[in-house]
């Protein structure tokens, strides 16, 4: 995760591995440092990101495909293997394979927004996570840079070490290498009110809601209960995912769990074995155990229509 202890998988946030250690009952820290033996590698399958009308898929071997709303120019991904990708309504940004992967890579960014995310910041990089306007990063030394749009405060990131890091539409929140997580930037809706606890996982990118998956995988979930996203199932969990206006978890089982808007089908997963589940706006992907990308709710913008390699 953040290449250090036993797991050397470059999987930021990853969910794949939060599914290993709890599915076979063994983990624990925010930084996942007790190991599996005999664990399928993280980066055996492909990882997903939905945002807006639009999704990524990157490989393991770090191509990436993006799909969806064209005019916005999220699906022209630059030229390049990544690391990790990440978008928002108007843009993405990428940390490109550009160091032999265990020593991170440099940022870009493409889209609609690059000009307001144009001045991505010099150094190496293990995660990046875009907000509306803005977006976050976590270096290979733990440390945390934002950049673009600061109207709301999102830019004005406490000192720290920090393992995650997740942009929202104007509140990024962020888990310390203790576990312990904080959030900034918009405070209407109680979203910097951060929970106390150690957290392994966390997402923000609801319009008014955010979810966080504990060092013990239980969720907690604050913000606006007006849709339900503040109404987590109960049990342990995996791996959490915001959309808009819904959040999706998946459970010890693989399964896939879903609450808050439903209107075109975003909270109604498919059947089946899921390491990886990212919620969009009014769709939905996830990656299952065979390394296959599935993608329900809306597709009016072609968001869940799959392609072939």
């Amino acid at each position: 995760m953040r290449y250090r202890g036993v797991w050397r998988c470059v999987v930021p946030h990853s969910p794949c591995l939060s599914f290993l250690l709890l599915a076979a009952g063994c983990g624990g820290g925010a930084d996942d440092t007790a190991p599996c033996e005999g664990s399928v590698p993280c980066g055996a399958v492909p990882r997903i990101r939905a945002a807006y009308a639009t999704t990524c898929r990157i490989d393991p071997d770090g191509r990436t495909d993006c799909w969806g709303l064209g005019t916005r120019g999220i699906p022209d991904v630059p030229d390049g293997r990544f690391l990790d990708v990440d978008m928002g309504q108007y843009a993405a940004c990428g940390i490109l394979d550009d160091g032999g992967g265990s020593d991170g890579g440099s940022l870009v960014c493409w889209g609609q927004a690059a000009d307001t995310l144009a001045a991505v910041p010099e150094g190496r990089w293990v995660e990046v996570s875009v907000g509306a306007y803005y977006a976050c990063a976590v270096s290979t030394d733990g440390d945390l840079a934002c950049w673009g749009d600061d109207s709301q405060g999102q830019l004005q990131s406490p000192s720290g070490q920090w393992l995650h890091v997740s942009a929202g539409s104007g509140t990024a929140c962020a888990i310390r290498t203790d576990g312990a997580l904080d959030c900034w930037g918009a405070y209407d809706n109680g979203l910097t009110q951060a929970p106390a606890g150690h957290y392994r996982e966390i997402s923000a990118d609801g319009v008014s809601s955010a979810c966080a998956l504990s060092s013990e995988f239980m969720l907690t979930c604050w913000g606006t209960e007006d849709w339900g996203t503040t109404l987590p199932p109960g049990g342990g969990f995996a791996s959490v995912s915001m959309g808009s206006y819904h959040a999706c978890a998946i459970d010890p089982s693989g399964s896939i769990d879903c609450w808050g808007i439903d209107d075109a089908g975003q909270a109604s997963p498919p059947a089946g074995t899921f390491v990886q589940v990212d919620g969009g706006d009014t769709h939905t992907c996830g990656i299952t155990t065979d390394g296959s990308v599935q993608c329900w709710g809306s597709d009016e913008y072609g968001e869940s229509t799959v392609p072939s390699r």
